[in-house]
């Protein structure tokens, strides 16, 4: 029976409440100790061959009959305003059939509301300006050349603390700080924990942009015919391109089909539709042609994403021991001309370490520079940067071996919510990577330098936080065959981690199946639904729709077995 359950979930870094149509039987867990057959044990990849082989078909792989290709112009300016373009040139270019522009394009909001899809006012290098769709790549690029733009050059801030101060240029109308103001955090009191402590260390940290390059760069092929839209999309989330396409452009969600059955990477980036994605699926409805529009290298730096730069302040208190008496943080996010979540720097200075007192203060700040996106744990790799080198500075300070200071300060429980955790093994990994590597033998003084004089080899170490949990509801279909063979289906994505080799896994586990005999099939939204691929959520979010749906299919078939043996199911 069909049941309503309201949630809480960890994402990113964030907890969000949602409610969730669960249907079926809640099944045990498997056991931590239990002895699989074929769960846990290693196996090829069940795509590996067609991975290696070339015989697996990525978005760039799609060229539909009659397809046409699209090239998007760009903004040259930090922030500028359209004052005049004029696409007459370009749309009489040999080869191409349609322009698309702020002029002529339906009015489309993107980035939350903060934009449109193609907006007048541009906000950094990489803004969509145009796009062009004609026979070939190189009749689309060319055609770029041919539109004519006059733009008011504007003032512009590119840099977090500066965008910040009175008087700042503002990127977004509301302030540069997303959301209006600083996120603050307060546990104990820091400032009587930094008066109680025997050794204190201050640092400032910088890290920079990590521009986002995944093998496959950003693309989609858009085919829409008739009242139906299919695309192929290089993507983490089918099913959030699906309703994010199918509202842009006025169609209901079952008119869309979103395919993705391999991707070359996201690492976030590929979270939902792309500007790219929308503008492919226009210019097919146009022109009544499939249109492909896929990034080049340069685009990719420009606007894919990335993991933002920061400027972050840290302050350790501590007791001769070892033991933190607090943990006083301060950061910057530059995020961009738009974002639509803060960048949780705050994370690993609440979380990592036990501390009885600490106060963070952070804010996600807009500057007229790329878009930030997910990116690999966002927030928490580089606020690790600037807590595990003031851990170091402290054991320096204290002559300890940085290893005995981060367990002195192990957090047994999680340290913002109070509440245990369901799986934490950092203790072991601390003492197994030491083993590993002979850490007690390394020689803790700073080596001397060797080459050119900018390198030292030496040994070091940090700790990282990351969440991981499911996010209901994630549906999969089994079907057993006559010939002994079975079929899973599941509107999962496999991002190039293996979800489809673990997801084909645990069906054989429970249907006492060799791996080779199952077909396991994703990256469609015409198959059940699943959640997006990230945040550390695939396996444990389709993981147990996969095993409830084997589950399923095995007690019909020993039901029916038992029926014609006029037997009991076992």
């Amino acid at each position: 029976m069909p049941r309503i359950v309201r949630q809480k979930v960890e994402f990113e870094g964030r907890i969000e409440e949602r409610e969730v149509v669960i249907e079926g039987d809640d099944l045990p867990v498997w056991p931590a100790d239990e002895r699989f057959t074929v769960v846990g044990t290693p196996v090829p990849r069940v795509d590996g061959l067609e991975r290696v082989g070339g015989r697996a078909r990525y978005t760039t792989d799609e060229f539909p009959t009659g397809m046409l290709w699209g090239a998007i112009l760009r903004s040259p300016h930090a922030h500028a305003r359209i004052a005049r373009i004029d696409t007459g040139n370009a749309e009489r270019a040999s080869g191409v059939h349609a322009v698309l522009s702020s002029v002529n394009a339906p009015k489309i909001r993107w980035h939350s509301g903060a934009s449109w899809l193609f907006d007048p006012e541009l906000r950094y290098v990489g803004d969509e300006v145009a796009a062009v769709v004609a026979e070939d790549a190189e009749a689309a690029r060319d055609a770029l050349d041919l539109i004519e733009v006059e733009y008011e050059v504007l003032p512009h801030v590119v840099d977090a603390e500066e965008a910040i101060r009175p008087g700042a240029v503002l990127v977004q109308p509301a302030g540069n700080i997303l959301g209006g103001d600083w996120e603050r955090y307060a546990r104990g009191d820091v400032d009587r924990g930094i008066r109680e402590a025997e050794v204190t260390v201050e640092l400032t940290a910088r890290t920079p942009d990590q521009l986002h390059h995944s093998m496959e760069t950003h693309g989609s092929v858009a085919d829409w015919s008739g009242d139906r839209l299919v695309v192929w999309d290089s993507t983490q989330h089918i099913f959030g391109v699906r309703r994010q396409v199918a509202a842009a452009v006025g169609l209901p969600m079952d008119r869309v089909r979103v395919l993705s059955p391999f991707m070359g990477g996201g690492f976030g980036s590929k979270n939902g539709a792309g500007k790219y994605t929308v503008i492919a699926a226009l210019a097919s409805r146009e022109t009544r042609r499939p249109v492909r529009i896929v990034f080049t290298r340069i685009e990719e730096s420009q606007a894919a994403g990335k993991r933002p730069r920061s400027v972050q302040r840290i302050r350790l208190g501590a007791r001769r021991d070892g033991r933190l008496t607090a943990i006083d943080y301060w950061g910057l996010s530059n995020v961009g001309a738009y974002r639509a979540v803060p960048s949780p720097l705050s994370g690993p200075p609440k979380e990592l370490y036990a501390c009885p007192n600490v106060r963070t203060e952070t804010a996600s700040v807009f500057t007229h520079t790329g878009p930030a996106a997910a990116f690999r744990a966002p927030g928490y790799v580089e606020a690790t940067v600037a807590l595990e080198c003031a851990v170091e500075a402290l054991a320096d300070r204290l002559g300890m071996d940085p290893l005995e200071v981060r367990l002195r300060n192990h957090a047994e429980e999680d340290q913002v919510l109070g509440r245990p955790y369901s799986s934490k093994h950092l203790r072991e990994a601390y003492q197994l990577g030491a083993r590993s590597i002979g850490w007690t033998k390394r020689t803790p003084t700073p080596a001397q330098p060797v080459g050119d004089g900018r390198k030292r080899r030496g040994m070091g170490m940090a700790s990282q936080l990351w969440g991981g949990s499911g996010s209901a509801p994630a549906y999969a279909e089994v079907r057993v065959n006559p010939d002994g063979t079975a079929e899973v289906r599941i509107g999962t994505q496999d991002i190039g981690t293996g979800a489809k080799t673990a997801l084909t896994q645990i069906a054989a586990e429970v249907l006492s199946l060799p791996v080779d005999r199952i077909t396991l099939t994703l990256g469609d939204t015409d198959l059940p639904y699943s959640p997006l691929s990230a945040g550390s959520q695939t396996i444990a979010s389709c993981g147990p729709a996969v095993r409830m749906a084997a589950e399923e299919a095995r007690r019909h078939l020993l039901e029916a077995a038992a029926s014609a043996l006029e037997a009991a199911p076992t």
